[in-house]
């Protein structure tokens, strides 16, 4: 299971966290795994969707990132990107991650991602859905993955404008 929020972290952070199971759900790990750690203190993630690979261990993460230091998703400063993880032994008690952003550089998204729930734009909680959420992941029939997302600017958001991006890994798939 992927998650995104605060565990064992201050409120006003959010990572992403893989939390495991070796018997189908009935008992879970003790302690969640951070990904993308050597980020995780000086960025805020959102938003994560996963793929399992055709084997066992294969995944694939996608999910937004802020790329100027805030750490908070609620920030009306942040810059988000869309980065990936990616691991060929996530079941095993020390998985590794391959971890890059879908286009270095490019951001998707500007000020906050509300994660509030149904009382974003309630007085005094953050108001920005414009993403809605939409984020997801699948495999092509060549067992690369394919991710989904939007993303908005400033300027588009003014006008009530969001789009879709697809991106498809083409090497190194599973």
């Amino acid at each position: 299971m992927i998650g995104a929020g605060f565990v064992n972290t201050p409120r006003n952070t959010a990572t992403v966290w893989m939390f495991s199971s070796k018997n189908r759900g009935r008992t879970w790990q003790k302690r969640p795994l951070r990904l993308d750690p050597r980020r995780a203190k000086h960025a805020a993630y959102m938003l994560p969707a996963a793929i399992g690979g055709p084997k066992a261990g294969q995944l694939a993460v996608g999910y937004f990132r802020t790329t100027n230091g805030v750490i908070d998703p609620n920030s009306s400063a942040g810059k988000w990107t869309y980065s990936t993880a990616e691991s060929a032994n996530a079941n095993s008690s020390t998985p590794t991650f391959t971890y890059s952003d879908v286009r270095p550089g490019t951001t998707y998204h500007s000020g906050q991602i509300c994660n509030a729930g149904i009382l974003c734009g309630l007085p005094g909680e953050p108001s920005d859905r414009s993403l809605l959420d939409f984020t997801s992941v699948t495999l092509d029939p060549h067992a690369c993955p394919v991710f989904v997302f939007a993303g908005n600017t400033p300027r588009s958001e003014a006008k009530f404008q969001t789009w879709n991006f697809v991106t498809r890994q083409t090497s190194a798939c599973f």
